[in-house]
């Protein structure tokens, strides 16, 4: 289903009330996660900078933060669009992607090495569930998990053992599922209850006019009642 932008591939926009009003606290409450989250990513990110060609370490890491800026800006001071969980998701997917491109030296890479990305990959996921379509965003939360343990089992991802491999795998599988399914049900709920007023509000304008239409009867009735009574009073008397 496309959204109101007309777009087939973000999520529809809410469009009543109470479904806004939920989305928008949802988006703000997400920005500020993602905040804290980015300054946990950039201090890793930091630490990591002198294993990695600044000519992809530095671009990646500002347009992730990019994404998450635009994040907070627009559902803080904005209407809060979808676009910037998509933006999310799309940077730190490629930023995974040219990862190989970013380490300077295999040899030089420390013991237990994790790549800084790995701290915003989860809500980069999450982003994308919350974002994109329902099937667009179940694809997002299998295939980019399943990109990183392949990565994290080279020698660019730190030659992770299989066991840990798995276990972050599924544990970002689980997070980005659990926590996508409950935002989708709290946006549904709103749009329920919104729905649910809406036919109230409509049932009520409905009972309200019946009786409007039973009064005038009445009353339109009453009138022709005396009208006719009047008459047949005047008609004897001019007998």
């Amino acid at each position: 289903m496309s959204n109101a932008s007309g777009s087939i591939w973000l999520a529809q926009r809410p469009t009543t009330f109470a479904a806004r009003r939920v989305d928008q606290l949802l988006g703000r409450g997400y920005s500020l996660l993602m905040l804290l989250s980015a300054a946990e990513m950039t201090i890793n990110a930091m630490e990591q900078s002198a294993y990695l060609k600044a000519a992809f370490f530095w671009p990646s890491l500002f347009a992730v933060l990019g994404s998450i800026a635009g994040m907070a800006i627009s559902h803080w001071f904005f209407s809060g669009s979808h676009i910037w969980y998509v933006l999310h998701l799309l940077t730190v997917a490629a930023t995974l992607i040219l990862w190989p491109y970013q380490i300077a030296s295999l040899h030089a890479l420390p013991h237990d090495y994790t790549p800084w990305v790995w701290w915003t990959l989860g809500t980069a996921v999450l982003s994308g569930g919350m974002g994109l379509t329902r099937s667009l965003g179940i694809v997002s939360i299998v295939a980019v998990p399943i990109y990183f343990g392949i990565l994290r089992l080279s020698a660019f991802g730190g030659h992770a053992p299989m066991m840990r491999m798995v276990q972050d795998v599924v544990y970002t599988m689980l997070f980005a599922a659990t926590m996508s399914t409950l935002v989708a049900f709290l946006r549904y709920s709103a749009a329920d209850r919104d729905k649910a007023g809406e036919e109230a509000q409509l049932l009520a304008a409905k009972d309200a006019a019946t009786d409007a239409v039973e009064r005038e009867r009445l009353r339109l009735g009453s009138i022709v009642h005396n009208q006719v009574l009047s008459a047949l009073a005047l008609a004897v008397d001019a007998h």
